[in-house]
């Protein structure tokens, strides 16, 4: 994506806070020092990573915990400190429905998204971390923000996908896809359009993703909208 600001990552990066020093003995009251070196180099990832993606504390600090896990329960050999950091972070955002897609984590943490993915998974299934369901309306607000959208044309937005789920449509599948292609129609119901280009920045989804996922909810809600000026 243009203008994105990416954690440039290595294994020799040499980390002191107070602040975070604080953070590491409350997450870890034995405070080994080879724990504790560990988490300092992670910490400077997930730091990195809460401020370019704007995260909430909350996401932090269940990080922390995952990341505390994945240590304790032998999931890190082989794997790197900053990787595992990495997704610990997007464990953490999907366990709390913040919503942050893995090609946003791929893109400022500068790691390839198919790796991400694969650890990901192994993650979830060996530390047993219970996921909820990603709903798109849990994009919908976040994307119609960036964007300057209206209250009305959020709320169509969300009145849209669930018009869909209503009907059947797949919405756990690809839901940022799936948000992004409801705000692009919702913004044409109300005369507030955004192109695909526009919300495929903001949303870190594809235009061809917007444009397929706009095809299936066209369909299956039978939304009649106006035509589109070229």
């Amino acid at each position: 994506m243009d203008d994105v600001d990416v954690v440039m990552i290595n294994e020799n990066t040499v980390y002191k806070s107070t602040q975070n020093e604080k953070k590491i003995e409350q997450a870890e009251p034995e405070n080994n020092r080879t724990f504790k070196r560990n988490m300092e180099q992670a910490m400077i990832v997930m730091n990195k990573l809460e401020k370019l993606m704007n995260l909430p504390k909350v996401v932090i600090d269940e990080a922390i915990n995952i990341y505390k896990n994945a240590i304790r329960s032998g999931f890190m050999r082989g794997r790197s400190i900053e990787i595992v950091a990495v997704i610990s972070i997007y464990a953490a955002c999907r366990k709390l429905k913040v919503p942050r897609t893995l090609d946003e984590i791929a893109e400022y943490s500068g790691f390839d998204r198919v790796e991400l993915g694969k650890i990901y998974r192994a993650m979830i299934a060996e530390l047993k971390i219970e996921i909820p369901i990603s709903d798109p309306k849990d994009h919908v607000e976040r994307i119609g923000r960036l964007l300057q959208l209206s209250d009305i044309t959020i709320e169509k937005a969300m009145e849209i996908i669930d018009k869909a789920k209503e009907m059947g449509y797949p919405a756990g599948k690809d839901p940022a896809g799936i948000a992004a292609s409801a705000i692009y129609i919702a913004g044409l119901l109300t005369n507030e359009r955004r192109t695909q280009k526009e919300i495929a920045h903001v949303s870190n989804v594809t235009e061809v993703t917007i444009r397929s996922r706009y095809k299936g909810l066209i369909k299956i809600t039978k939304i009649k909208v106006p035509p589109v000026k070229s």
